[in-house]
């Protein structure tokens, strides 16, 4: 009796196996069916939103002149106060604008660490207060060194334009350039300052104007300048503007 049950029991134990392991297969493919569609809806969301913010770019182009000439009959009526509450109303209508447009220059950039980097950084300096002028023209090039470092030399820069306008007595600005080709890729970063800094003190190792800083940011770049032939960089300054240019050769 049982080596006659042996087999119908066995059947019944592989048909089992064989409804679990289709409920399973099933119950897989539809969150995988389940998360493509998510994933669709979000890409079809991100482009709405991006198209969205072009033609909130373009009205504001086309709304420009119209701007500059109710200024100008402010102007030509010698109307300073009627002109500064004009300005007022633009800037704060234009907030919102200018807020997306940053977010939108970033999608562009194609490294994903690069991006979260640039993107930390509009924040942090959105949380301060500090004006912050993006550019971004990224073509896709790979990076010719190895990422932690290209992302370390770029997070030095971008800090110490923070700190050194953030430290500032009077409000300051932050200009920041991203660009790459088939030749290079450039990384500009420009913040105001009240005085011309000097240059060769500052790329001295332990040398810096901030409190509790230990001034090893600069001689870090000119450290990686000289391990990576493709890699150099530029420092300028006048009274009012510091700028750092790195600048990496693709070929």
């Amino acid at each position: 009796m049982l080596k006659g049950a042996f087999f119908p029991n066995l059947f019944m134990i592989v048909v089992l196996f064989l409804v679990i392991f289709l409920l399973f297969y099933a119950l897989t493919m539809k969150n995988i069916s389940y998360q493509r569609k998510v994933a669709v809806e979000n890409l079809e969301l991100t482009l709405q939103e991006e198209q969205t913010y072009y033609e909130k770019a373009r009205e504001y182009r086309h709304d420009f002149r119209s701007i500059l000439v109710s200024l100008q009959a402010y102007l030509d009526t010698d109307n300073l106060c009627g002109a500064k509450q004009f300005l007022t109303d633009v800037l704060q209508d234009s907030a919102q604008y200018f807020d997306n447009y940053h977010f939108l220059q970033l999608t562009t950039v194609s490294n994903p660490a690069v991006k979260g980097l640039l993107l930390d950084f509009i924040a942090r300096c959105k949380e301060k207060n500090i004006p912050v002028t993006l550019e971004i023209n990224d073509a896709g090039q790979a990076i010719p060194i190895p990422l932690i470092d290209f992302l370390r030399c770029l997070s030095i820069v971008m800090n110490n334009a923070l700190e050194s306008t953030q430290s500032l007595s009077k409000p300051g600005k932050i200009q920041l350039s991203y660009y790459t080709d088939t030749k290079d890729i450039r990384f500009l970063v420009k913040n105001s300052v009240t005085k011309k800094p000097d240059i060769t003190q500052i790329l001295k190792k332990g040398s810096t104007s901030k409190v509790n800083h230990e001034g090893l940011g600069l001689p870090f770049i000119q450290k990686m300048s000289k391990k990576y032939s493709c890699f150099d960089f530029f420092i300028s300054s006048t009274d009012s503007e510091f700028s750092v240019l790195l600048h990496f050769m693709l070929h």
